[in-house]
C-alpha cells in the first residue's frame, strides 16, 4: 500500500485548505493558460493521483484563469469533475478588467487571488455570493461549511 503524500512537503500543491480542526479538506493546483476542457482536466488529475503527487483523501480543485474544476473527496481516481465553474467572474471581482488578461498570468498570480478568496470565505469575513458559480460550487460540494473558520496554507514548500 502506498502512503499518502505529505501535505507539508509536496511541490505539486499550491494551496491547502484546512478545516477548523486543522484537517486538510481541499488542495488546489493553479495552472496558467487559457484552461482546459473537462477531459484534459480529468487526465491531469488522474496523473497527479496515480503518481501520488496529491492526496486522494481530500477534495481537489484544479484552477485555470478561465475555469475551475472541482472533485469531491469521494470521487474515484478517474472521475470527471464533480463541479465546473467559470473563473473570470470571480477574478473580476478582485482585479476588475485585469482578469480579462488572466490567461497571460503566471500560476502564482492565480494562486495569490485564490488564496485570498478562500481565506475570506474561511475566515467568514464576508457572506458567500450564491450568484457566483464558483462560490455555489463550494457550497454545493459541502466545502464551504468545511472550510469555515479553517486555515489556508499557500506555497507549500517546493
Amino acid at each position: 500500500m502506498l502512503s499518502q503524500p505529505s501535505l507539508a512537503m509536496n511541490s505539486y500543491l499550491d494551496i491547502v485548505v484546512f478545516s477548523r480542526d486543522l484537517q486538510p479538506v481541499l488542495v488546489v493546483k493553479c495552472r496558467r493558460g487559457s484552461g482546459a476542457d473537462e477531459k484534459s482536466a480529468t487526465d491531469y488529475r488522474l496523473n497527479l493521483l496515480t503518481h501520488d503527487f496529491v492526496p486522494k483523501s481530500v477534495s481537489f480543485l484544479l484552477a485555470y484563469p478561465t475555469t475551475f474544476f472541482l472533485w469531491k473527496q469521494e470521487s474515484s481516481i478517474d472521475a470527471k469533475p464533480d463541479f465546473t465553474a467559470p473563473a473570470l467572474p470571480l477574478l473580476r471581482g478582485y482585479v476588475g478588467k485585469l482578469a480579462d488578461d488572466a490567461c497571460g498570468w503566471d500560476s502564482s498570480s492565480l494562486e495569490l487571488l485564490l488564496s485570498y478568496w478562500l481565506s475570506e470565505l474561511a475566515a467568514d469575513i464576508r457572506t458567500p455570493n450564491h450568484n457566483s458559480e464558483a462560490e455555489r460550487m463550494l457550497s454545493d460540494s459541502g466545502l464551504l461549511e468545511k472550510i469555515r473558520f479553517g486555515k489556508i496554507r499557500t506555497q507549500v514548500p517546493r
